[in-house]
């Protein structure tokens, strides 16, 4: 008997409209999925939390998704995580 693996994803972008769009398509893939606003937000729930995938936003208030990816890859407990960085722009 083969054990089902819940996939855990956290989308983090200050817009909740990105937010949601990422969120929805994810969970039709069948991703469990936690939402955070911005980078500081996201290590307070990684820390809480085990994540498999984090996608992110570039740029957003407070911790932006650069530094979340640096504080991410410099911590041992969460090496194993895998990122995407996901930005979009409206100009």
């Amino acid at each position: 008997m083969t054990k089902d693996i819940e996939l855990r994803a956290l989308v983090v972008d200050d817009y909740e409209s990105m937010r949601r769009r990422l969120r929805t398509e994810l969970e039709k893939l069948g991703l469990q999925v936690e939402e955070a606003t911005n980078g500081q937000e996201a290590l307070e729930l990684i820390r809480k939390q085990s994540f498999h995938i984090v996608f992110t936003d570039v740029v957003m208030p407070e911790m932006d998704g650069f530094e979340l990816c640096e504080e991410l890859r410099n911590s041992p407990e969460f090496s194993s995580v895998h990122i995407v960085v996901v930005s979009t722009h409206h100009d």
